[in-house]
């Protein structure tokens, strides 16, 4: 007999509840900062029924209302995600801020909302949250990790076994639910209608025919403006430049102006290269279905994957077309020949001697902080680009463009300078360094220094002497405590002396001291005429290009370099007194 479908909110149960606030320790002095967690499964989502948003969240409020030593800090809700993993975007921001330390107390309806997965769901229960430190409660299972359970009550022996039992339940539920969604979406794949998810960028759902697609007419033109700019040779990266200039909206942009997502990041992206790419070889403009590009089953334990196009579903004529068959064919020549065009150069870029890219990872857009890209051209010549102004124009970023070789002159100069710079600094710091005025302060420090240790430890001796003195019971306990105090009040003082002493040292030693490993780095470099990728990597941590070649470069010594100018400001200053 079918199951009668609620439609109203199922009552909280009272008792459940009652139960757990039994079981739930008191605790005195420490406050919960509690985060509530939601889940609701595609294949709940829409229904009637006891597991629905509303229904939990009013559920574990009503739970924590009455606790004082509760606070909610936020509610986590992942609508329409499977439990049989735990990449759920809210669940994993949760988890992000327990580690953080925002919040210490998770609370879920039951386990089924926390987790579907025997193996993961155990792995947080009995590792992570007790090495975060997490209290966890499933109100309506009864379960509390921070309730004081007595070994002789006999519903919490049982709980204990409940739990593990629950979770391998609970994934045999969500292996079955896999099967049978496997196999409707194969037979919704055989009578060419689609499933769930938006229409492709062009169509929307048909409000008449389940899993059927209309032509949406503003959108579908701009699909075959597309078509045809790539018919007519454009690029790539031409097309995403022309439609971002002109202010058409992405796929993203474009659905989510008309409400068909709500997601608010969508509502600046900009037209992207695999969008593009990934629109003209798809056969959907054709009027065509094509389904099963990727495989999942969770009850065979398949993670998703891409299968090989002989594997694919396409049934033909399942809805209107918006390009031509002449056109999409015209632009899949023009997919076929660029292919080859690319393959062609990559066999010429062979033949030649490899340039090293000696800037990989350290050349950075000025503007919009983008790795720049290198492009190697006739001749053999490398180039850098920014990608974000390539693909994207004027919206994207400012237009900068910079050679390999004037790159290679402007920052082999820079580092001559500031090598040269740094050599002479040390040259005479290390001139002043040897002068007899200096050594000799330095020598009359250091001795003092000597002088203060020894007597610290003198005093030291004493102190243990005196004690055992006390202990032979050669001294009254005021004679020991009058020495005691003498004693410690004499080396308090060499204290302070010697810390004095060595502070001074200290200074000497910064101002007219040397980084050996940077002193050893300059030398290795300095004068040589050829940048080289040792070279970049050792000297320099970021360059930063802007319009016009002009360039900023960030050494890795910079800090270093800054303090032997200070050292040679001082020494100037000692000089000038």
């Amino acid at each position: 007999m079918a199951r009668k479908v609620r439609n109203h909110p199922v009552p909280r149960d009272k008792m459940s509840e009652n139960k757990l606030s039994e079981q739930t320790p008191k605790v005195k002095t420490h406050d919960f900062s509690v985060a509530l967690y939601i889940r609701l499964s595609k294949e709940d989502s829409g229904k009637n029924n006891q597991n629905t948003v509303e229904n939990q969240k009013a559920l574990l409020e009503d739970f924590v209302k009455d606790k004082p030593d509760m606070k909610v800090v936020d509610i986590y809700i992942d609508n329409g995600f499977s439990g049989t993993n735990f990449e759920r975007p809210a669940f994993q921001k949760m988890m992000e801020d327990a580690k953080q330390g925002k919040i210490n107390c998770i609370i879920v309806k039951d386990l089924s909302r926390f987790g579907r997965s025997y193996l993961e769901a155990g792995n947080y229960l009995e590792k992570i949250f007790p090495f975060l430190n997490i209290r966890f409660i499933s109100v309506t299972d009864h379960f509390d990790t921070f309730a004081v359970i007595s070994s002789e009550d006999v519903r919490g022996v049982a709980n204990g076994i409940e739990i593990p039992l629950k979770n391998i339940i609970n994934e045999v539920y969500a292996k079955d639910i896999s099967r049978k969604v496997g196999s409707a979406i194969e037979i919704q794949k055989r009578e060419g209608r689609y499933g769930g998810g938006v229409a492709p960028y062009g169509y929307k759902k048909s409000s008449t025919v389940k899993g059927k697609y209309e032509v949406d007419e503003e959108a579908a033109e701009v699909v075959r403006y597309i078509f045809r700019l790539r018919s007519e040779g454009y690029g790539y990266c031409s097309i995403v430049k022309i439609l971002n200039e002109k202010g058409i909206k992405s796929p993203s942009a474009y659905r989510y102006e008309k409400g068909i997502v709500r997601n608010e990041k969508g509502s600046n992206v900009l037209w992207k290269i695999y969008a593009i790419e990934d629109m003209l070889r798809d056969e959907v403009y054709l009027g065509n279905m094509v389904r099963g590009k990727t495989h999942s089953a969770m009850h065979k334990g398949e993670k998703r994957h891409y299968v090989p196009r002989s594997e694919w579903v396409i049934v033909p004529g399942t809805h209107e077309p918006i390009v031509s068959k002449e056109l999409f064919e015209a632009v899949q020549a023009v997919n076929e020949k660029k292919a080859q065009e690319y393959k062609d150069n990559l066999e010429k870029a062979k033949e030649n001697p490899k340039r090293d890219n000696l800037f990989k990872g350290k050349i950075f857009c000025g503007d919009c902080g983008i790795t720049m890209g290198g492009a190697v051209g006739n001749y053999n010549s490398m180039s850098y680009y920014c990608p974000n102004y390539r693909e994207n124009g004027a919206m994207g970023c400012v237009k900068k463009h910079i050679s390999a070789r004037k790159l290679e002159k402007a920052v082999l100069e820079a580092v001559q300078i500031h090598l040269k710079i740094f050599l002479e600094g040390r040259e005479e710091i290390r001139s002043r360094n040897g002068s007899a005025e200096i050594g000799k302060r330095r020598m009359v420090l250091e001795s003092e220094t000597r002088d203060l240790r020894q007597k610290e430890t003198q005093y030291q001796q004493k102190l243990s002497s005196t004690y055992l003195d006390y202990k032979d019971k050669l001294l009254t306990v005021q004679e020991y405590f009058m020495l005691k105090n003498k004693y410690q009040a004499a080396l308090a003082e060499l204290e302070v002396a010697r810390k004095e002493k060595e502070l001074l040292l200290n200074k000497m030693q910064e101002t007219y001291g040397e980084d050996l490993e940077l002193s050893h780095t300059a030398e290795q470099y300095f004068g040589q005429m050829v940048v080289t990728k040792d070279m970049v990597d050792a000297l320099i941590e970021r360059i930063e290009v802007f319009e016009k070649g002009r360039i900023h470069i960030i050494f890795r010594f910079e800090d270093e370099y800054r303090s032997l100018l200070e050292k040679r400001a001082d020494m100037e200053q000692e000089g000038a007194n």
